[in-house]
């Protein structure tokens, strides 16, 4: 089996070095239809569809955190847990220069009839949606030079014109300034449907970017088969366009780093209250692939 992986799943020396020069690499064939077909109805038996305004949103309620929420449901999702540990994923990281490395966070990103897309962002040291940028999710140690990884899985056949990624390409170079913009702009234009059981808070301002598309070469992930994946770093300026048809879409993503990253450092500060509303003493990090010395986190091989 390993030796028919490498053979299936090897990347080429061209698209090793569009990740490394783009900052992105896909679509790759990883997954068949039945494999991602059964996460997406284990998703949908979990979510239902509210109305935020005039907005038809889907949400999904994560029985291990106990919130609604579209963050991590590999806790409680078998299925979702089993796509993103899964060796043919695991084989393509190691190929693109990380051979220890912890799944630390998944997301759902369905996108309803005319649903908006998301803005232009980046996640270097991941601030979320805050602005002023006080309390970093990720503490990246002096000296390593860490790439970090995001694996976007299509549960679905995805056309242009249901809301694929754009990208900036070689934009992971650069940080860009984080800027104040209206609520109704910026990065919690999301925030405001699927983390709305969370936000206990009025937001007065958005999370944006200091960057300008014109600078850049744009470029668009052409359509997708249900089972391929795009792999970026999210330290690349990407988005999301919306979704122009009348269906719904289906994407979900995983988020993987160096175990010498620590994750979630306000972890075990007592009455911590993060913005996604779920209580982070109990989150953990799953181990996929290589080991973890550090011991700066709380690891697990698999999800029991």
């Amino acid at each position: 089996m390993k030796s028919d992986m490498k053979n299936i799943y090897e990347l080429t020396d061209v698209q090793i070095n569009t990740f490394h020069q783009k900052g992105w690499v896909g679509p790759l064939d990883a997954f068949s239809v039945q494999e991602v077909d059964s996460v997406k109805k284990e998703l949908e038996a979990i979510s239902q569809i509210e109305l935020f305004g005039e907005k038809q949103v889907r949400t999904f309620q994560n029985s291990y955190f106990g919130i609604k929420t579209t963050i991590n449901h590999h806790f409680a999702c078998k299925s979702l847990s089993n796509l993103l540990t899964d060796r043919r994923i695991v084989h393509f990281l190691n190929q693109l220069g990380e051979e220890n490395l912890l799944l630390w966070r998944s997301n759902i990103f369905n996108r309803m009839p005319k649903q908006e897309g998301i803005d232009w962002h980046q996640a270097i040291e991941y601030y979320g949606t805050d602005v002023d940028e006080t309390e970093a999710e990720l503490i990246f140690p002096e000296g390593e030079n860490i790439i970090d990884f995001v694996v976007w899985i299509a549960l679905m056949d995805i056309s242009p014109d249901m809301g694929l990624l754009n990208f900036a390409n070689g934009s992971h170079q650069k940080k860009f300034q984080a800027i104040k913009a209206p609520p109704e702009q910026g990065y919690y234009q999301e925030e405001k449907y699927y983390q709305a059981e969370a936000q206990s808070q009025h937001k007065e301002y958005s999370r944006s970017y200091d960057f300008n598309e014109n600078e850049w070469e744009i470029e668009s992930v052409p359509a997708v088969k249900a089972g391929q994946i795009v792999i970026f770093t999210p330290k690349v300026m990407h988005k999301a366009t919306y979704n122009a048809t009348t269906q719904e879409r289906w994407v979900v993503n995983g988020r993987y780093i160096r175990p010498s990253v620590k994750v979630h450092p306000q972890r075990l500060i007592d009455d911590y209250r993060y913005e996604y509303g779920f209580d982070l003493k109990k989150h953990f990090c799953i181990l996929v692939s290589g080991k973890d010395d550090s011991g700066l986190n709380q690891v697990v091989t698999k999800i029991q």
